[in-house]
Formats: structure tokens, sequence, C-alpha cells
């Protein structure tokens, strides 16, 4: 488990800080909180490169022809 937490916002060193811009220091935070916190972190990374290639695809395909295909 990572005591790093996913988010854009600074904290210092041993501190996470939650939505409303508070810290805490991690020792305090339930290993479950920071699991999910993990877990969260590594779905919005994947959802971000899917983003990406679906992107790429429509940039991709708007700039080919159709070549009759009705596609």
């Amino acid at each position: 488990m990572s005591t790093k937490q996913f988010t854009t916002q600074n904290a210092p060193e041993g501190y996470w800080v939650d939505a409303k811009g508070i810290l805490t220091p991690v020792d305090i935070i339930k290993e479950i909180d920071q699991e999910r916190d993990n877990l969260v972190g590594e779905i919005v990374k994947l959802s971000v490169k899917v983003t990406d290639a679906l992107d790429e695809l429509k940039t991709h395909r708007q700039s080919e022809p159709l070549n009759g295909h009705g596609i």
C-alpha cells in the first residue's frame, strides 16, 4: 500500500488533503481508506488512457474518407 494520495493538490509529507482542503496525518487514515484512494487513482488513470485512445480513434476516423463502406 502506498501512502501517496491520489490528488492534484499538494500536501506536506505525511499528510493527505481532503476535498475541503483540510490536512490529515496519514497515520490516522484507515488502511481501507488508503486502499480505496489507490483504487480510485488506478481507475482514473486507466479512464484517462481510454478517453485519450477514443479521442485519437475519433480524430483518425474523421480524417479518413468512408471509401464506400457506409460507416
